[in-house]
């Protein structure tokens, strides 16, 4: 698979909740209009129903849920960059575009909450960012 559209898919997750959701489903449908216009509708379609999905795994805390329809949506991508390679272009431009974590979206970026609990001997490490451990 192409790295780029694990990028893409998962920009259009994180775009799911945000005000940038308009933007990036128009962007993705407008792919598929450009390559196979017949399956925009259709694609369309799809997308509302992946937001909704995403939205309410979000809320019932199901990751796993939302790692499927990420999946699912970079196999489509990949399938419609292999038989249409001059939509590769248009990837790049939507990762360089304001709703795919472009320099933009930095103050915009959502507050993410994070929790751990450990028993016994174990330990948690957790980092908002990089995180080094030096050893003992």
């Amino acid at each position: 698979m192409e790295p780029i559209t694990l990028t893409v898919a998962t920009a259009l997750l994180s775009a799911v909740a945000t005000d940038s959701w308009e933007h990036a489903k128009s962007a993705v449908v407008g792919l598929w209009r450009r390559a196979r216009p017949d399956q925009a509708e259709s694609v369309e379609s799809d997308l509302v129903r992946a937001r909704q999905q995403v939205l309410i795994a979000r809320a019932e805390h199901a990751v796993q849920i939302e790692d499927v329809v990420r999946a699912e949506w970079q196999a489509r991508l990949q399938s419609l960059l292999v038989t249409h390679p001059e939509v590769g272009e248009l990837l790049r431009e939507i990762v360089r575009s304001r709703w795919a974590g472009g320099p933009e979206d930095v103050q915009r970026a959502p507050v993410v909450s994070v929790k751990a609990r450990a028993s016994d001997f174990s330990r948690v490490y957790q980092a908002g960012g990089d995180l080094h451990i030096h050893g003992q």
